[in-house]
């Protein structure tokens, strides 16, 4: 469970070494760091993370039992987690993922935490409120749609439609979290 694993690293901070995407300092190293700063954990450089290229190399060296653990998305575990060849412990996620509604959410776990890869769509600076309202609608739109919805679940993608100053507010906050933890981790000044 989350809570073995959590309490393994606090036990024994060297015990678990995590296979993730991206390089030090990215999103996949990250995550795991969100999760055990939640459980009281101070000091995030002791965490053994081994960045690969991308969630493929990621998923086999977990796999192979070369790392404890694997940080990744959850589309690319789908066929491993579907042979039984993985278990899932937590999404990252506000609510379960659909078509995954066995796998529980960090939060339920006590660990407070969501970090969800995202993509955004941005105006310009400058862009007129009527076609910053037009977009802002389109996406909310397409975000509501079956068709959307049944891609989500085919890919094993979360449902995350946050739109306009929910979206600003949502990415000045996950910027604010990574500059601190890169910070501290030294990837950044």
């Amino acid at each position: 469970s989350l809570n073995d694993l959590v309490d393994a690293i606090l036990a024994d901070p060297g015990s678990v070494a995590f296979a993730g995407g991206s390089a030090v300092g990215g999103f996949d190293h990250l995550k795991p760091l969100m999760v055990l700063k939640e459980a009281g954990f101070t000091d995030i450089t002791k965490i053994k993370y081994i960045g690969v290229d991308g969630g493929a190399d990621a998923i086999t060296q977990t796999v192979g039992g070369f790392t404890q653990a694997m940080t990744g998305d959850m589309s690319e575990v789908v066929s491993f987690l579907a042979n039984g060849d993985i278990r899932v412990i937590a999404v990252l996620t506000d609510e379960r993922v659909p078509g995954f509604e066995d796998i529980p959410t960090a939060t339920e776990q006590g660990y407070p935490v969501v970090a969800v890869n995202w993509r955004g769509l941005y105006t310009p600076k400058g862009a007129s409120d009527a076609s910053y309202k037009k977009w802002t609608e389109a996406l909310r739109k397409v975000g509501a749609s079956a068709e959307w919805k049944e891609a989500m679940m085919a890919n094993g993608l979360a449902p995350f439609n946050k739109v306009g100053g929910d979206f600003q507010s949502y990415v000045d906050g996950v910027i604010g979290e990574v500059r601190a933890m890169s910070t501290e981790l030294g990837v950044m000044k």
